[in-house]
């Protein structure tokens, strides 16, 4: 198991890099009007490079020190690579060019969901907030009559 988290936190560090990468050469090619890109696709590519390499680069860090209320970002990270495995094998049906490549990131992808849900119930699923002491009233408040007035305080009268 330590050699499958430390792959799949390997992998989600190299995703994380070269999408940032590819995002950074996306952002410095000003050669996109000359290719007939649309300045609107190009953008959308460059924010889809940056968000994809912050969602690695979370799953990246949640992989590498697990806490409960972050898996989030691991989890749509296998989402992504379940989902980018899917369509690589769906281009490579008829030819074999992308079969290896595809059936490597969707094993990935799976075994991030193995390994973020492994020897848990489905009550160790669910948020867990640590019980705080029991609190105690400081004070009692002021005294209410039935209709939510509060009752006239005993008059202190100052003799002047």
């Amino acid at each position: 198991m330590r050699l499958l988290r430390r792959r799949i936190n390997t992998f989600f560090a190299l995703q994380a890099i070269l999408l940032f990468m590819a995002g950074l050469r996306d952002l410095v090619d000003t050669r996109f009007a000359q290719r007939g890109i649309s300045p609107l696709r190009h953008w959308a590519f460059l924010t889809g490079y940056l968000l994809l390499s912050l969602v690695f680069i979370k799953a990246w860090r949640v992989t590498r020190k697990p806490s409960p209320f972050q898996q989030a970002w691991a989890i749509a990270a296998a989402i992504i690579s379940i989902l980018a495995g899917l369509y690589l094998l769906w281009v490579a049906h008829s030819t074999h060019t992308f079969a290896v490549p595809a059936l490597t990131v969707l094993l990935i992808g799976l075994g991030t969901i193995f390994l973020l849900f492994q020897g848990r119930t489905s009550s160790d699923r669910q948020a867990v907030t640590p019980a705080g002491p029991a609190s105690t009233p400081a004070e009692p408040g002021p005294q209410t009559t039935a209709e939510g007035h509060l009752t006239r305080p005993a008059s202190t009268s100052v003799a002047s």
